[in-house]
């Protein structure tokens, strides 16, 4: 494959006081909108791999381009690694080209994180597969259905703040998947708690002896003239605990009069206790890609927690 010739800008990493240009470029690449400076400094300064993971070009002192990977601990065939959801791209529209070399550079900039991953627009995924070494994994698409009051669990509680005591409840599914975030307390927290204006709602199942089964997190986002109840991330050790929590997200749904109920989840193990509830799949589909790995999607265990969209 012949690679078209690009200028080339200066490569570099995050650049302290570099904000006020990459406020300026966000809301140049995406409509006028700005980032909150507390979300900024939510994304990747306080999570818990606590690394200013960015690729910037720059021509002289002009910050051109910005890909601000967002990191996590993770599990890649049961061993300890940092992963990376290729986020917020963006790039000056009078530099043609910049794309090209901002996604490349990407590969290569930060060799310990192990796997870069990403849900291109069209633009961007045919640069990436083409040229960037992106490899096509599949399509991450929601499971649906209909809100419907159902049985509860009497085991299924809110949760303030997550403890310690919810740092294992994760690790059963890590032998089952190629690929998995570490979902510690400290993830969780710095996640779904800690997040400005996040409006999560977090639920945990634990037993009569106070030891956490699992857990679920969700929140309502208006599409349209439809509301949605959207699970947002959802972890427990077994296939009956899994079904308790979904089931409480459905009939939470029908109280809050929302008209869908839907999730992400490639995990091919928790497939069936989501057809048995009555969840359809193929809503709105994304395209997922990693760089330099390829492995069947329904191997890695991804929700819409794993995505900076959510």
């Amino acid at each position: 494959m012949i690679i078209p010739e690009i200028e080339q800008y200066t490569v570099k990493g995050y650049v302290d006081g570099m904000e006020p240009q990459a406020q300026a470029l966000f809301s140049s690449a995406f409509g006028g909108r700005s980032f909150h400076e507390t979300s900024w400094e939510w994304q990747f300064f306080q999570n818990p791999c606590r690394r200013k993971y960015h690729v910037t070009l720059w021509d002289g002192d002009i910050l051109v381009a910005l890909n601000a990977l967002n990191s996590v601990y993770a599990y890649w065939n049961q061993k300890r690694i940092v992963m990376a959801n290729s986020g917020t791209t963006m790039a000056r529209e009078d530099y043609p080209g910049v794309s090209l070399q901002l996604f490349r550079e990407a590969r290569h900039f930060y060799p310990d994180i192990e796997f870069i991953y990403g849900f291109p627009n069209k633009n961007s995924y045919h640069i990436t597969t083409k040229f960037c070494g992106h490899h096509y994994i599949g399509d991450i698409a929601f499971w649906t259905r209909s809100p419907e009051e159902m049985e509860i669990n009497q085991h299924i509680h809110p949760t303030q703040r997550f403890d310690s005591r919810y740092n294992d409840v994760f690790r059963p599914l890590i032998s089952q998947h190629v690929l998995i975030a570490e979902k510690s307390a400290k993830y969780l927290n710095w996640r779904f708690v800690d997040k400005p204006d996040s409006g999560y709602m977090c639920y945990g199942f634990e037993t009569e002896d106070g030891t956490p089964k699992g857990y679920v997190v969700m929140n309502t986002y208006q599409e349209g003239s439809q509301k949605h109840l959207q699970i947002i991330d959802c972890v427990a050790p077994d296939k009956e605990v899994f079904k308790a929590l979904i089931q409480f997200a459905v009939s939470m749904g029908a109280k809050d009069n929302c008209d869908m109920v839907k999730l992400w989840m490639t995990s091919k193990y928790f497939q069936e206790p989501l057809k048995q509830l009555g969840f359809e799949y193929g809503y709105q589909p994304f395209r997922m890609t990693m760089w330099d790995h390829t492995y069947p999607i329904e191997d890695l265990y991804f929700t819409m927690a794993d995505s900076d969209v959510f």
